[in-house]
């Protein structure tokens, strides 16, 4: 899609250059240029374009049903959940795209959606206070 792109709108792009990678010099594409501009899409860009929306939106449902899954698994086991008020955030800075497939914030909301419907409770508690990371296991 980004070689198309490129070839049906040259005027939309700064020029290429030549960088040294060490000792190497390799060639970068130029930055597309800021500002609004007319963009033309080929036919085969469209396809292309539809076919990557509908491999997202596959792989953001199987994401999702899968969540849901190990959800269910969690209440089965019980419905009153006490869980670790967890930055999401630090987990997206450490993991980056890996973590999409995961989304523990949309896990979060769902047991907790879940486990009161079901007549449980959903509790969230310090990281700071518990340190649970930093408890020895006992045997």
């Amino acid at each position: 899609m980004q070689r198309s792109q490129r070839a049906n709108n040259p005027e939309n792009f700064e020029l290429d250059f030549q960088a040294r990678r060490g000792r190497k010099t390799v060639t970068k594409k130029g930055k597309s240029k800021k500002g609004k501009r007319q963009w033309k899409k080929s036919s085969n860009y469209r396809k292309a374009a539809q076919k990557k929306r509908e491999l997202e939106r596959r792989k953001a449902a199987y994401a999702k049903s899968q969540n849901r899954r190990v959800v269910n698994e969690i209440l089965r086991h019980g419905k009153d959940i006490k869980t670790e008020n967890v930055s999401v955030k630090g987990w997206q800075k450490r993991y980056g795209k890996a973590i999409a497939a995961k989304s523990p914030g949309f896990v979060q909301s769902e047991l907790k959606r879940k486990a009161e419907n079901a007549g449980g409770s959903f509790t969230k508690f310090s990281t700071q206070k518990t340190a649970l990371s930093q408890t020895p296991k006992r045997r």
